[in-house]
């Protein structure tokens, strides 16, 4: 058993902060949290002492890539386009970069080969450390469609086909590629909210509909990578579960989003670096461009969240941790606790694991970290990590970040 003090907790459940406080872990399981005075420590237990610092839920990147890093000045065709041996090995420095920066789970939007699979199992076996891996095997794109992390399916034969390919190796859940992509967007002079309704839609409502009934069959949802426009109309009426980016939403966007209970995991974080979105030839223009997209995708963005969308945090891989994401959307106007809220509880629901994950309560994995100060007070402390446990085993002190 461990227990581990703090000044305060933030149980994720959006309850007021708690302190001083004390969790109280047994094996991989939380099983006491609360007021340090309402938790009495059995003789023996070991004890952490934080001192004057927060302790957290284990933070989900509800949107992530192994093979794509921040740090590599190249494009993300460029990365993806190296050899297998090479992406493996830049993954696993990925992922225990991850890790140390809070993230105890990465729901992974994608990759060629089923290296997500193989990712996974090779956490899951102690090979290697990192966070836990919700996985999709392979993106279900069309031939003539975005998605450069995904594998072309045209028809729904196809599409049943790939699905049941990547439940085969135990996707989690399954991607589809339904509307254009960031790198046009990024690319566009004049970004207007008309454009929601002008954003090309690759695949057919039929290629949709397969995705989310060969998936829903055995338990499993669909995120769709949809901007906004009627493409995602398609997939929000087909019960998609996730919109991924949504930055052109319009109002029968979020209109159907809210009457089906879909999440939005926005990936703004990736408005801070242009260099991921478009090639060389673009900068000038992106630059141009940057504040007036900004503006349009809070407009869009905002309209989901006031109107009751639940938001999700998803890096993209902008950065190692979720601090590109955070920061824009504390710019935006979104509350720390929100914010919280976006990489804890309601990134567990988005990924169907909330019975297990995103909230310190009793019975729940023992994924917590704490951070140097208070994140209500100052949001930014949220990427100052310290302690990190995943399922009760602590990484801060054995891994180095490098």
């Amino acid at each position: 058993m461990l227990a581990i003090r703090s000044q305060r907790l933030i149980d994720g459940t959006g309850r007021p902060t708690v302190g001083p406080a004390t969790v109280l872990v047994d094996g991989e399981r939380i099983v006491a949290v609360g007021r340090t005075q309402d938790v009495p420590i059995p003789p023996g237990v070991e004890a952490i002492d934080l001192g004057d610092e927060t302790l957290l839920p284990g933070l989900i990147d509800g949107h992530g890539h192994l093979v794509i890093t921040h740090d590599d000045p190249r494009t993300t065709l460029e990365q993806v386009q190296d050899p297998e041996p090479i992406k493996y090995l830049r993954a696993v420095r990925h992922v225990r970069r991850k890790l140390l920066s809070g993230i105890t789970t990465l729901r992974d939007m994608a990759e060629h080969n089923f290296m997500d699979a193989h990712m996974r199992d090779g956490i899951e076996r102690g090979y290697i450390p990192g966070p836990r891996l919700i996985t999709a095997g392979k993106g279900i794109r069309t031939s003539h469609g975005h998605g450069v992390m995904g594998t072309p399916c045209d028809g729904v034969d196809a599409v049943r086909a790939a699905v049941r390919e990547n439940l085969h190796m135990g996707a989690a859940f399954i991607k589809i590629y339904i509307t254009d992509g960031l790198f046009r967007v990024y690319a566009s002079q004049g970004v207007s909210h008309a454009r929601a309704r002008t954003i090309p839609c690759y695949m057919s409502e039929a290629e949709i509909r397969a995705a989310v009934d060969e998936a829903g069959r055995l338990g499993r949802r669909v995120a769709a990578h949809a901007m906004g426009g009627e493409g995602l109309n398609l997939g929000l009426e087909a019960g998609i579960a996730t919109v991924e980016h949504g930055w052109f939403l319009d109002e029968r966007n979020v209109e159907l989003m809210v009457q089906h209970g879909v999440y939005l995991v926005g990936t703004v974080g990736l408005l801070a670096m242009p260099s991921k979105l478009a090639d060389v030839e673009e900068q000038r223009r992106r630059e141009e461009n940057i504040q007036r997209i900004k503006a349009v995708v809070r407009e869009c963005q905002w309209r989901a969240i006031e109107a009751g969308v639940k938001y999700v945090l998803g890096s993209d891989d902008a950065g190692i941790g979720l601090m590109a994401e955070v920061r824009l959307l504390s710019e935006f106007g979104m509350a720390p606790m929100d914010l919280i809220l976006a990489g804890t509880r309601h990134a567990a629901e988005a990924c169907g694991q909330a019975d297990t994950i995103g909230t310190l309560e009793p019975g729940k994995l023992a994924d917590i970290i704490s951070v140097r100060g208070d994140p209500l007070r100052r949001v930014e402390v949220l990427g100052d990590v310290h302690l990190v446990l995943k399922a009760g085993q602590r990484y801060d002190t054995r891994l180095s970040p490098h």
